[in-house]
């Protein structure tokens, strides 16, 4: 530190971008480098081309590029970011964390974006409505907050409330229950002046003009004349009705082009009113404003342009739920399960897009794309700087300008972040990150733990599945003690993040009952086996590997915690495995004498394990330990196909539904999951084993043979009659022909055609089985003969499981080059399987 240094950070570069400079970019001369000044109170104290060094601290090269910090107007949040796994998205859950994480990405400033629930609103017994005032509470102490932090991130500058006055119809990904026709009586309820006042903190709200058009823009009105920005958004109100919503307060446009009606020549619309020029409707007086999403996704980059050059207040937003360092997969936004995939974010039942995965770094490169070889900086700084703090009326940010905060990015010249400074600190440098590249390698070693029980010796086995828990110890002699049957072990079909948490209290409550009971018997515990299926990113089971090297959280240490709580003598240092549920059941087989003898199983043997129920979950047991997969495959869970299928019986557009790849186990092999489900009876979920390219080839081309239309040729044939009627009947209508596993069960156990389709899946599954089978086998160095399959479907799929078992044998010795050594053998599902599963992962 220099000792009366005249500033406290002095930032070298080579552009400085500023509107005080000719052009709005104050250049280096020759050997001279522009330097950005702050001074001791944290604001800018000006720039200049001097080389003598007056500062605390110098950061910065020849190569900077030094800009305004971003200021993101629409911003979902990140869910808890406590860990780096996750499970709720779309949320404020650890704001802290959140607006430091932000940080990484250039952005200096947000406005949260919260959901408003519909008041006394449930989900899965969470009261919403307690948890969005708390939320909102916590928010807006954190916007009215004076003191500067004593570990810099980017300011909470405001909330914006996304509803609840919307247009259900065009409701995007705000669930309709979220969406409500408040009324400015309500508004003290929905903005916290009972219990806040005035230090609510709400700086935006989004409201469709068209539903409060009756009650003559009175909610906008009172909006208006509490200081917040009235945003317009969510609509599909016509060109006058939104003109004199602007007229009446409207000073904004929410996230342009997405959840609003399309331009038309003849009906402009709400998208019309932020496009045209606004003399023709005596509105410039008005200056509205709009924001835009520019991920390439939500808006092509032509209509972004059409936004940028049409309108000279235009701030560019993220809309994120998520971040780019979350794993693809399933997660849960405003109670919906939703997919990260390909960059963008989806609601996983239709597809339509929910949020994003942008950050403003992004969005400012984005931006830059836009000029081609000549990219426009200061536009690049305007749209996702200056003009969201202007839009907002935040006056000590957002520019370059002496006195100022010093809220800066600075840049290299391939546009890539070296630091972000928060009033005058740095808050973010890329020298100082952590590396955020990961490995998920599985090594194919034994975990030892403690010895096979003896004596009064046992060992705790807990299985935990989506709706149901199975808890028990196991002493000498294979002999199971079940504490918690799985019937009542735990409320069925929680999802998302309240089922995550009511799954784990009660398997932390089930371990504690199982030590208690087998200490009454004098017997002591010495280990604990987790067999895991369903806790994969923190939603319900989604079925097939559940790898614990990518888990969202750490189960066991979870678990132990939660069971501490409960009883306070329970052992922290208990030996404890985790282990995907398949793995489990396929090390029970492998080390239960009585299990093998069954199925006349030598010991030592090699085998794959199949379990076929609400998913087909895999294990492979080579020299008595598991393999979970070959290392670094990245977990692929719902992955959707790349593109729905569309036109495939006479011009109907349809899509197939939920069909999804999922597990890439062996890229060698290319093993995949084709899932064809309906929520409507999850019990009945049936998913089949194929290679990639199987996969896809059955989904095109074997859609009608195997099943879909044809299950469903009835509902076709209505549809296409009323299109003969009226060619325009089902304009702009997505059709989704479910097929449930229980129509196939029905087809099945009938006769006919239907039951011939039927039996032509199961032999499909079969062959894709056997097909899965063999490849792996292939990639691994020792022989495998032997195939165990549990089949935990009901007892209508008999025949279905007897069609698949001889497509398997055949699929399987037709590959073979000595098919006489293959041998499949099934199990039955019992409850101390599943303990001896979860138990037996402790044996050394």
């Amino acid at each position: 530190m220099k000792v009366g240094s005249k500033y406290r950070l002095t930032i070298e570069a080579d552009q400085v971008v500023t509107p005080s400079a000719e052009g709005g970019v104050f250049r280096s001369i020759g050997n001279k480098p522009a330097k950005l000044h702050i001074g001791h109170d944290g604001k800018i104290a000006g720039w200049d081309r001097d080389s003598a060094l007056n500062a605390e601290r110098q950061i910065g090269s020849r190569d900077c590029i030094i800009g305004p910090g971003f200021i993101d107007l629409h911003f979902h949040g990140y869910g808890d970011q406590s860990n780096v796994r996750y499970s709720e998205i779309g949320s404020f859950a650890n704001p802290v964390r959140i607006l430091e994480k932000i940080t990484s990405y250039g952005t200096v400033a947000s406005v949260a974006t919260v959901v408003v629930p519909v008041r006394s609103r449930r989900f899965f017994g969470v009261d919403l409505d307690a948890r969005f005032k708390m939320q909102r509470e916590q928010l807006a102490e954190l916007v009215m907050r004076e003191a500067p932090e004593e570990t810099p991130r980017a300011r909470l500058i405001g909330i914006h409330l996304e509803g609840p006055k919307l247009n259900p119809e065009v409701s995007g990904a705000i669930p309709p229950s979220c969406i409500w026709d408040a009324t400015d009586r309500d508004l003290p309820m929905i903005l916290g002046e009972d219990e806040l006042g005035d230090r609510h903190g709400v700086r935006i709200m989004t409201v469709a003009p068209e539903m409060d058009f009756a009650g003559n823009f009175r909610f906008i009105r009172a909006l208006r004349d509490r200081g917040i920005v009235v945003a317009l958004g969510h609509s599909s109100a016509s060109l006058e009705y939104s003109i004199a919503a602007i007229k009446a307060g409207a000073r904004h446009l929410t996230h342009i082009f997405n959840a609003m009606s399309p331009l038309s020549h003849r009906n402009p619309g709400i998208l019309g009113a932020g496009l045209i020029d606004p003399r023709l409707y005596d509105a410039q007086e008005y200056g509205l404003s709009l924001e835009v999403i520019c991920d390439f996704i939500h808006v092509t980059p032509a209509a972004l342009s059409l936004a940028l050059n049409q309108h000279h207040l235009v701030a560019c937003v993220s809309d994120a739920v998520a971040n780019p360092d979350m794993d693809e997969g399933t997660y849960e936004f405003a109670g919906q399960r939703v997919t990260i995939f390909d960059g963008a974010v989806r609601i996983l039942g239709d597809g339509r897009l929910a949020g994003s995965a942008l950050t403003m770094l992004q969005t400012f490169r984005n931006l830059l794309l836009l000029g081609g070889d000549d990219p426009d900086l200061v536009r690049a700084f305007d749209v996702t700087a200056t003009a969201p703090a202007e839009i907002v009326g935040l006056t000590d940010a957002g520019k370059v300008e002496k006195g100022r905060r010093a809220d800066l990015v600075v840049l290299d010249r391939n546009w890539n972040l070296l630091y972000t400074i928060v009033n005058g600190e740095i808050a973010y440098s890329a020298e100082d990150a952590e590396s955020t590249g990961r490995r998920y390698h599985i090594p194919v070693v034994h975990r030892s733990s403690v010895p096979k029980p003896s004596g009064n010796e046992v060992v705790m086995g807990l299985r935990i599945s989506a709706d149901a828990l199975w808890c028990g110890y196991v002493a000498d002699g294979e002999t199971v003690t079940l504490t918690t049957d799985g019937i009542n072990g735990n409320p069925r079909f929680k999802q998302g993040f309240t089922g995550r948490e009511a799954i784990l209290d009660s398997s932390a409550a089930a371990i504690v009952s199982a030590l208690k009971r087998a200490g009454e018997k004098g017997l002591a515990v010495t280990g604990l086996g987790i067999a895991v299926s369903g806790l994969v990113h923190g939603t319900r089971a989604v079925m097939g590997m559940n790898l614990p090297a990518w888990n969202d959280f750490d189960v066991a240490a979870e678990l132990i915690r939660r069971a501490v709580l409960l009883e306070p003598a329970f052992p922290e240092d208990i030996p404890v495995n985790v282990e995907n549920s398949s793995n489990a059941m396929a090390m029970a087989i492998a080390r239960t004498k009585r299990i093998r003898d069954s199925i006349d199983l030598k010991k030592g043997e090699n085998f794959v394990f199949v379990k076929i129920g609400w998913g087909v979950g895999t294990g492979v047991i080579v020299d008595e330990h598991p393999i979970s997969s070959i290392e670094d495959i990245p977990p692929d869970f719902y992955i959707h196909l790349r593109q729905a299928i569309r036109n495939v019986h006479d011009g109907l557009p349809t899509l197939l539904h939920q069909t999804v790849l999922i597990n890439r186990l062996v890229s060698k092999g290319e093993l995949a999951l084709m899932r064809t489900c309906d929520d409507e009876f999850p019990e009945y979920h049936l998913e089949t084993l194929a290679s990639l390219n199987g996969m896809i080839h059955y989904a095109r081309a074997e859609e009608k043979r195997a099943g879909k239309l044809f299950f469903r040729k009835d509902k076709i044939k209505r549809v296409v009659d009323a299109l003969a009627r009226d060619p325009y009947a089902y304009e702009n209508t997505r059709f989704e022909l479910e097929l449930t596993v229980r129509d196939i069960a029905d087809a099945l156990n009938g006769k006919g055609e239907e039951a011939e389709h039927a039996v032509a899946v199961f032999e499909r599954m079969g062959l894709a089985l056997g097909s899965g089978i063999f490849s792996l086998t292939n990639t691994l160095q020792s022989p495998i003969r032997r195939v165990v399959i549990l089949p935990q479907l009901g007892p209508e799929f008999a025949a279905g499981i007897k069609i698949m078992h001889q497509a398997l044998l055949a699929s399987l010795t037709r590959g073979a080059r000595d098919a006489r050594g293959w041998k499949v053998n099934f199990i039955s599902a019992e409850d101390d399987l599943f303990v001896l599963g979860a138990a037996t992962l402790c044996y050394s």
